[in-house]
């Protein structure tokens, strides 16, 4: 009836004086109920029922008319322990209800927001195992073509260790000698710690052990093969140019017994697992 009030006021129509009387004779056998509940008792998700029907926010801390009768409210929100009253509302009786704040539920499971939370960057250990290749030139400005095999092996938080054994091609025209010409394959096997800095953007830092094989047409011994051993200290900035495929820079420095050169290559690395 005070809805029909408000309608014909609207319209101007003449039974706004019927609607009046039927309210106000209704009016006495209705029951009237507060609910009270502060503004930092409503968590996120809050929802009241009265009855399995929602009470609406406009609802709360002011005085709405019922029908006498019985009365089941429930409160819950996701992260918090649920609350649960009844009451039995009678003729012409007005009343008010104080709903507790929600309490805190520890084992919860954490309400996914759909926004990155910054904790750090996201773990990379779902990148298992991978090949990549590689494309550079080292500091005797020799090109280089290598092959790559980056794998993880443990989590470290959201860094990961993995193993990188690599095999790297270099074909050598000596400038004094046209005629000498050199055939390198260095192959070699790394341990990197791989740490994100954003979540596309990584670091990956290792050491890493191998030895040379090197075939010289002015070496006249029976095989015409060297071999050298080396270490390395490596480091490689990474952008993740999708979920599966990261553009590296690889910078290292090579020392083997008898010269210290660095090497710079640019690689692609695809994780099918």
């Amino acid at each position: 009836f005070a809805d029909a009030r408000g309608l014909a006021t609207r319209m101007n129509d003449p039974r706004v004086g019927y609607a009046d009387q039927r309210a106000a004779a209704l009016a006495p056998k209705l029951s009237f109920l507060t609910l009270k509940i502060p503004a930092v008792g409503r968590p996120a998700g809050f929802l009241l029922r009265r009855n399995g029907g929602d009470v609406l926010a406009a609802e709360l801390d002011i005085e709405v008319p019922l029908d006498p009768g019985h009365y089941e409210l429930e409160a819950a929100a996701p992260g918090y322990f649920g609350w649960k009253h009844a009451l039995d509302l009678t003729v012409g009786q007005r009343a008010t209800l104080d709903i507790p704040a929600l309490k805190v539920d520890p084992s919860a499971p954490v309400p996914d927001s759909g926004v990155f939370a910054d904790t750090g960057p996201p773990p990379i250990t779902s990148h298992r195992f991978g090949v990549g290749v590689a494309f550079g030139v080292s500091s005797d400005t020799d090109l280089l073509y290598g092959l790559r095999v980056p794998f993880h092996l443990v989590a470290v938080g959201y860094a990961t260790l993995r193993a990188v054994p690599s095999v790297y091609y270099s074909h050598i025209v000596d400038d004094a000698d046209v005629y000498h010409k050199i055939e390198l394959f260095r192959t070699g096997f790394a341990v990197e710690y791989a740490r994100p800095l954003a979540p596309q953007i990584l670091v990956a830092a290792g050491l890493g052990v191998g030895f040379d094989v090197e075939k010289n047409n002015y070496n006249y011994s029976t095989s015409g093969l060297d071999t050298n051993g080396w270490g390395a200290a490596r480091l490689s900035p990474t952008l993740r140019l999708a979920h599966s495929v990261d553009l590296c820079l690889h910078l290292q420095v090579v020392a083997t017994s008898d010269n210290v050169v660095g090497l710079g290559s640019l690689g692609v690395d695809y994780f099918f697992w």
